[in-house]
């Protein structure tokens, strides 16, 4: 049996991106307590963190589709979805209000326009 090693670099990565999670930790806490506080901060959520995520979202999808226009639509539309699918999870009372509703709108809409950019890359489009 093969042991499991990760990759030296990656967790160099991690180490180094350790004030950026602490920082999006806090912000995310302050965030979910000010949204239980006032519903309309629940909109906001998503698209705060996509433009807070996105830059390391972005550096990895940059290396998957290098020749891509509009790759910060594609970032947003990744980070969104994932916010989305996490809050749902951990506050199960926002389902079915404007929440759900900002964050599919958004994901959607951003990867839709990012695949309509792209519809004659090749690297996009195989």
């Amino acid at each position: 049996m093969k042991s499991f090693r990760l990759d030296p670099d990656s967790v160099k990565d991690v180490l180094k991106g350790w004030p950026l999670m602490l920082i999006l930790i806090i912000a995310g806490s302050l965030l979910a307590w000010l949204s239980v506080r006032y519903e309309w901060v629940r909109i906001f959520v998503p698209l705060v963190f996509g433009v807070a995520i996105g830059p390391t979202i972005g550096s990895q999808l940059r290396q998957k589709y290098p020749t891509a226009t509009g790759l910060w639509l594609l970032t947003i539309g990744m980070t969104t979805c994932l916010i989305g699918v996490l809050a749902r999870m951990a506050f199960p009372s926002w389902q079915g209000t404007g929440f759900d509703l900002s964050w599919l709108g958004i994901t959607f809409c951003s990867i839709l326009a990012f695949v309509i950019i792209n519809a004659g890359n090749k690297d996009v489009v195989r």
